[in-house]
């Protein structure tokens, strides 16, 4: 009876570690990141500011999405990537097959999504014989950010410059309607170089010197919202669905930029817009290659 619980654990091993060879396959045709999230990686951009025992729980398997430390050991739907994970893999597998009960695993909550501790391959193997929920002691973190299921890390460190943005600027403070959303991580820093560069230029022209909040609003109404009002207004949007108005106001003004370094006269952003649009073909295809 024992040889036959180790033959069939064994086996279970060897499905799920094929399983696995089948998920990276479609995630490589799909071009999908197959992978668990890093509880440190996501931890450092969700930035938290307390956390808090809760207890004992028994909570949906499918809401775990990431690990502590063995992240790198088991793709997103927890099956094992390398054989280093067989040993334990099969002795819980066993004692599963011999209604030995386990210990609680041990997770950290976010939102309503877990990163486990301590478990792993408890719940590898739970999930692959279809176990919907699994009994965790967990470790509730509230943070500034709501992390959602569906988040991968740029995801993540877009919504982090984002937070940071507002918080460096106190944009929401002043403009709640305000919503500059990016697609590309490291934008955000463009947006806070221009806004120096606003500030600099009306402590020039003025009498007193404005506060950093003063030459944020300024900026908002004055240059960012003008400009959005216009990409608006030419439906130049209707050419980029898969990217905000945000995105557009930065290639615009790097466009802006161009036609203005290569023009003898003067280039209005209306103009540099309307040229813009009729160059959208282009600037899209070479969008796909970057």
């Amino acid at each position: 009876m024992e040889d036959l619980i180790d033959k069939k654990a064994s086996q279970d091993f060897d499905l799920a570690r094929f399983k696995a060879f089948l998920d990276k396959i479609f995630s490589l045709i799909k071009k999908d990141k197959n992978e668990l999230l890093s509880f440190e990686i996501v931890k450092q951009y969700l930035m938290p500011y307390n956390q808090s025992y809760v207890g004992v729980k028994s909570i949906p398997i499918k809401d775990i999405i990431g690990s502590e430390g063995r992240y790198r050991d088991f793709n997103k739907n927890f099956l094992p990537l390398g054989s280093s994970t067989r040993g334990r893999w099969v002795n819980i597998g066993k004692a599963h097959y011999k209604e030995i009960e386990l210990p609680p695993i041990q997770v950290y909550k976010i939102g309503d999504l877990y990163f486990v501790k301590d478990g792993n391959h408890r719940v590898s193997v739970a999930k692959e014989k279809g176990m919907k929920y699994i009994d965790a002691e967990i470790i509730e973190l509230k943070t500034k950010i709501p992390l959602k299921k569906e988040m991968n890390y740029n995801d993540l460190i877009l919504k982090f410059e984002q937070t940071k943005f507002y918080e460096s600027t106190k944009l929401k403070e002043m403009a709640p309607q305000a919503d500059i959303t990016l697609t590309k991580a490291g934008r955000y820093d463009i947006l806070i170089e221009q806004i120096k560069a606003h500030h600099y230029l009306l402590n020039t022209l003025s009498l007193k010197q404005l506060k950093w909040e003063e030459a944020v609003k300024s900026w908002y109404n004055t240059v960012y919202m003008p400009i959005i009002k216009t990409i608006r207004d030419l439906k130049i949007m209707q050419s980029f669905p898969k990217n905000t108005e945000s995105d557009l106001y930065i290639w615009l003004i790097n466009y802006w930029n161009y036609l203005q370094e290569k023009s003898d006269s003067t280039v209005d952003t209306h103009s540099a817009a309307v040229d813009f649009k009729k160059q959208s073909g282009q600037i899209l295809s070479k969008l796909k290659t970057e």
